[in-house]
């Protein structure tokens, strides 16, 4: 299995960065590439919600569908895609500290077959284009409680 792990602490109460973690509104803001994303279906986000969302990479657009595979509020949320044979999991931990939050990110690729080298590759290409993606997340966080 490939992966990487991030960390970031943020100046507020875990269930505040919780709910601006499970808003899908928020991930173009917080993913530059993403340029939509959507619910499918209609019921409240719980384990079993599916989302579809666009990207753009590459000059193309290219479309994943996530599904929440565990939502512990506000402690921990884990969702899941499969694109080409790679199974990416994102599992996002949360923990008070103080006033603030500490967030963890931990991605686990697993491939099958030949997919299992090209899931290491993936994660070290993963690993340099999210590095920043908690700061990122965190400064959004930051300028939709400042308005």
């Amino acid at each position: 299995m490939a992966g990487f792990a991030l960390s970031e602490r943020i100046q507020a109460p875990p269930a505040e960065v919780f709910a601006f973690l499970t808003d899908v509104e928020n991930a173009s803001k917080v993913f530059p590439s993403v340029k939509k994303t959507e619910k499918l279906g209609n019921k409240a986000v719980d384990v079993g919600t599916r989302y579809l969302q666009v990207r753009q990479f590459a000059g193309s657009e290219n479309s994943a569908e996530y599904e929440v595979l565990d939502l512990d509020p506000p402690r921990s949320y884990i969702v899941s895609s499969a694109v080409e044979g790679i199974r990416a999991t994102y599992g996002y931990q949360l923990e008070p500290v103080g006033g603030s939050t500490l967030i963890r990110l931990e991605c686990e690729l697993q491939g099958e077959g030949l997919s299992r080298v090209l899931a290491w590759f993936v994660a070290r290409a993963m690993q340099r284009d999210d590095a920043s993606v908690l700061v990122r997340f965190r400064e959004a966080f930051e300028a939709e409680s400042a308005s």
